[in-house]
């Protein structure tokens, strides 16, 4: 049991990390070139994805399923580089604008959470997580 919820923890906190690493990277690459920062944005947020299709069996097969992952990931990124590329060409008269615009990031990201804590369905098999059990635990060779 111990095992199956350490590899939860694990999924959760790379994919949260790499959540906020997405933010501080564009951050920190803005300051030199808003494209290279906005790539990199997007490169680190598809590779959260791509791990989290990794550890979470079946992902992504239904297309409603597929839809609140697209929606969850894919919304936020795309507000936040609204707001990155409106920094530059806002007066600060109007910065309640780009605050409105990341606010959702937010909301969007603790839904997020919430999404994956109901999909891995704790608790349904020998108290381990439904969708990331073990191989030994699932009856799979």
């Amino acid at each position: 049991g111990y095992d199956a919820y350490a590899r939860v923890c694990m999924c959760l906190g790379m994919n949260q990390m790499l959540q906020a690493l997405s933010y501080y990277v564009v951050g920190v690459l803005c300051v030199t070139t808003l494209s290279g920062g906005i790539t990199a944005f997007f490169g680190v947020k598809g590779l959260s994805f791509m791990l989290l299709k990794l550890d979470i069996a079946d992902m992504g097969e239904d297309w409603v399923e597929y839809f609140f992952v697209v929606f969850y990931m894919g919304v936020p990124t795309f507000l936040a580089c609204g707001g990155f590329l409106l920094l530059e060409n806002l007066e600060m008269q109007h910065e309640t604008l780009l605050t409105l615009l990341v606010t959702p990031c937010f909301v969007l990201h603790g839904l997020w959470i919430l999404y994956i804590a109901l999909d891995l369905d704790l608790g349904q098999y020998c108290c381990c997580p439904g969708r990331q059990r073990p191989a030994e635990l699932s009856g799979d060779p």
